[in-house]
């Protein structure tokens, strides 16, 4: 092992022991309360009693009617951002499981298929890319905090990326009707939209078109379904728009850092916050840049390996677009599948784990200073407009040779 692995490995085994401290004080101190579960829970039970399953006032009467029938003593109440409902509609199919539970038991079983998940992802991983020692895997995984508040909030992203790594499994195969179930399986989860974004763009450049189109008829056909059997479809669809735009609305505020912000790794954050841009103008920023940036993917797609493909498709994301920090476990473990062609760029890679694992939030509230927060931000915009230049620059050797 390399001095720098070992300076790594260092690291991240510190990296789990603060998240294990810190997070298994919090579960044993703290009743277990997923946020985010309760939020799509009863967004999704509204739904099946063909009521709004993105209008507030009704989840929180969706809310107070479980807790209620099932005795449940949960202080504290539903509002924004844990009431906003803003993934696609077919995530009703996906919550609908859950809804054949009672909450107080579907929040044990989502927490148990989490911790499960976490277990399937690091097979899968081993599996994909046995030139990996599992230790480095492990590590690389638990040291990153996001996965650690996916579990606390209940965050479905866990057991999504575990069915979308599965798929991408399946999608290696020869077989035809494997590919196209691989479709169906990402399709099913497509709710969560910017996984979706990605993971087509991935599937595209590299030429998986039977998996592609099996995501995107699948996708459509859940979404169709869903906006269908709702007791007013055009209410539905206008709600769930009008969640994104209140959504969006916070993210671009003024003034001191919020939550959502404090979650973002999108180059908005610092560009509304220091230089007082107007939305219209990041909105043609975000779409230009991250344009170029699948453009530049597009062209070398015949020498990037569809896991390295989507870790950058994910990574460009996180510096252009408006993602949350939950989504950088999918780039993660995308990247981790490819270890050649991620150690063909030490130092962009070494620099990308530095921004992804450092616990920025500590040093925000060490220095008393939100700014730090927008380190990551910055950070990957720099590497992003980095490997612009580079390409452009070297365009000729670049096409020939993607590293």
């Amino acid at each position: 092992m390399k001095f720098h692995h070992k300076i790594w490995l260092i690291v991240l085994v510190s990296l789990c022991a603060m998240n294990a401290l810190k997070w298994g004080k919090h579960f044993v101190e703290a009743p277990y309360h997923p946020l985010d579960f309760r939020t799509y829970y009863t967004a999704s039970k509204a739904y099946w009693q063909n009521q709004d399953p993105y209008s507030d006032s009704i989840k929180i009467t969706t809310w107070q009617s479980l807790a209620k029938s099932e005795h449940i003593d949960w202080q504290g109440d539903l509002s924004f951002p844990h009431a906003v409902c803003v993934y696609a509609p077919s995530f009703v199919w996906y919550f609908g499981l859950y809804n054949t539970l009672p909450f107080s038991v579907a929040k044990w079983v989502q927490l148990s298929l989490n911790l499960l998940s976490i277990v399937v992802i690091l097979l899968i991983l081993i599996r994909l890319n046995p030139k990996i020692p599992a230790v480095w895997l492990v590590f690389g995984l638990l040291a990153y905090r996001g996965i650690w508040q996916a579990l606390d909030n209940g965050q479905p992203i866990i057991q999504t990326l575990a069915l979308a790594l599965l798929a991408y499994r399946l999608s290696l195969s020869s077989k035809t009707y494997w590919q196209w179930l691989a479709g169906g399986i990402m399709g099913f989860i497509a709710y969560k939209f910017t996984f979706a974004v990605p993971l087509a763009m991935a599937l595209l450049f590299q030429n998986k078109f039977k998996t592609f189109f099996g995501f995107l008829i699948s996708a459509a056909a859940f979404n169709l379904m869903a906006i269908a059997y709702a007791e007013s479809s055009w209410i539905l669809v206008t709600h769930w728009r009008a969640n994104l735009n209140q959504l969006m609305a916070v993210i671009f505020e003024p003034g001191p850092i919020n939550a959502i912000q404090s979650i973002s790794l999108g180059i908005v954050i610092p560009m509304v916050k220091w230089l007082n841009a107007p939305s219209y103008l990041i909105h043609f920023l975000t779409i230009l840049g991250m344009g170029m940036a699948y453009g530049i993917l597009h062209q070398n797609r015949k020498n990037i390996d569809f896991s390295i493909t989507i870790g950058l498709a994910f990574l460009i994301g996180f510096s252009l677009g408006i993602h949350f920090t939950y989504d950088v476990i999918i780039a993660i473990c995308f990247l981790m599948i490819n270890t050649e062609a991620v150690s063909k760029w030490p130092a962009i890679w070494h620099w990308v784990f530095a921004i992804v694992f450092l616990p920025f939030g500590f040093f925000a509230h060490f220095f008393q200073s939100n700014d730090w927060l927008l380190v990551p931000n910055i950070s990957l915009f720099v590497l992003c407009i980095g490997l612009f230049l580079y390409y452009f620059w070297n365009k000729k050797s670049a096409i020939k040779n993607a590293n």
